[in-house]
């Protein structure tokens, strides 16, 4: 009877097992660190789009339209969670194609960047020259 442990062929199949195993850990740790990263981007950005609005809101208080804009608001609101929605799934489609990316550097007009020089040249031609930096955990 042969030993299995110094068989190529099941040494072999070990390695083979033993990697796609790591890879596939690896995988989604990366993907769930990914969507927590993503998680609180959007938070961040709703509650910046609250701050918003609230300040709005107070401007408009003296306005005897402000009541009508309440049912807008609502559809403001749905129309930015899907809009975060969208960036969410872009952004985990990009770092599950580049799982070796620490980073994303997105403007303010949807583009994503892995270089920040690269998101602040392009940014340079806008008109608001915000980047946003998303960070992996």
């Amino acid at each position: 009877m042969q030993n299995t442990e110094n068989n190529p062929i099941t040494q072999e199949v070990i390695e083979e097992t033993t990697q796609e195993s790591t890879e596939e850990t690896v995988q989604e740790i990366v993907e769930e660190t990914a969507e927590e990263t993503i998680q609180e981007t959007v938070k961040e950005v709703k509650q910046e789009t609250t701050n918003a609005q609230g300040t709005e809101g107070k401007n408009k208080s003296t306005n005897p339209q402000a009541g009508k804009s309440t049912g807008q608001k609502t559809k403001d609101t749905e129309a930015e969670d899907k809009s975060a929605n969208k960036q969410t799934e872009k952004v985990n489609a990009i770092f599950k194609a580049y799982p070796q990316a620490k980073e994303l550097h997105c403007t303010t007009d949807g583009f994503y960047f892995f270089l920040l020089s690269d998101a602040s040249n392009h940014a340079n031609t806008l008109e608001d020259k915000t980047v946003k930096t998303i960070k992996r955990k």
